[in-house]
C-alpha cells in the first residue's frame, strides 16, 4: 500500500505537482523506478528564462 492521502492521488489525477515523497511511495508500492511512471517534459519558457545568456551567445547558425 502507497498510503497517499487523497490530496495527492486528486493531485497525481490532475497531472499536477507533486512532492517527491509522493514519488517515492508510488514507485515503492510498484517496485518500479521513477522512469517507469513519468517522463521529463522540458517547459520551454522555463529553461530560456533561466538561461537567457546563454542563448544569447549562441551563433545564429548553432
Amino acid at each position: 500500500m502507497a498510503f497517499l492521502s487523497s490530496n495527492a492521488i486528486s493531485k497525481l489525477a490532475k497531472n499536477e505537482n507533486v512532492s517527491l515523497d509522493v514519488l517515492i511511495r508510488v514507485c515503492t508500492a510498484l517496485n518500479v523506478d521513477f522512469c517507469d511512471i513519468m517522463e521529463l517534459v522540458p517547459d520551454e519558457k522555463y529553461f530560456f528564462d533561466m538561461y537567457p545568456i546563454i542563448f544569447h551567445f549562441l551563433p545564429t547558425n548553432f
